[in-house]
């Protein structure tokens, strides 16, 4: 599947609770390569903690003067449709971004999200570590700013077809047929080793 709108946000911190969105990108793939790309900076409604700044370089002053986080979310989710979302680690990314939209009373996302961290720990085990920078490394990905919502969007969109490579190119019996079991239980893992 290469296909999808591929996802990363930056937040005020971890907790999904009390933290806010304060950048969110995406990155359109259609047949594995970029044709389009959404970025935008959301106003957090907090005080940014200083490891925030730190990450991302990202000041309230900026943040502050973006535009309603209403209607940012709407803009994302015209440009995402219904196509499948990916991001590394997706649990955090989807989280965050349901949570953003049930506050602001939109609809949900109707795309399923796949993971590229899932991905590339199956297509890759014996690697020392998944992070999304190091991955980028070993598979010579580009490296520009890290820790910024729209290069990690576009990473986490170029892992996610190497590791569908790889695993189409390389994978044994037994991990397809473990491949097979996870497509049954879903819509959007069945696209990927399917390929319906």
């Amino acid at each position: 599947m290469e296909t999808f709108v591929a996802v990363d946000v930056e937040t005020t911190g971890l907790d999904f609770e009390t933290e806010r969105l304060i950048e969110l990108a995406a990155v359109r793939f259609e047949n594995g390569s970029v044709v389009a790309e959404f970025q935008a900076l959301l106003p957090p409604g907090k005080t940014l903690t200083a490891i925030a700044r730190l990450l991302t370089g990202l000041n309230e002053t900026e943040l502050n003067a973006a535009p309603p986080v209403a209607d940012t979310l709407k803009a994302f989710l015209a440009f995402a449709g219904t196509l499948p979302l990916v991001a590394h680690n997706a649990g955090f990314d989807g989280t965050f971004l349901r949570l953003a939209l049930e506050r602001e009373e939109l609809p949900p996302l109707p795309g399923p999200w796949l993971d590229s961290l899932l991905l590339a720990r199956a297509a890759w085990p014996e690697w020392e570590n998944h992070r999304l920078d190091f991955l980028a490394g070993r598979l010579s990905i580009p490296r520009d700013a890290e820790h910024r919502a729209l290069p990690d969007a576009r990473r986490a969109g170029e892992v996610f077809i190497a590791a569908q490579r790889s695993l189409r190119d390389s994978a044994s019996p037994a991990t397809w047929q473990m491949f097979a079991k996870l497509a049954a239980t879903s819509a959007g893992w069945k696209l990927v080793f399917s390929g319906e």
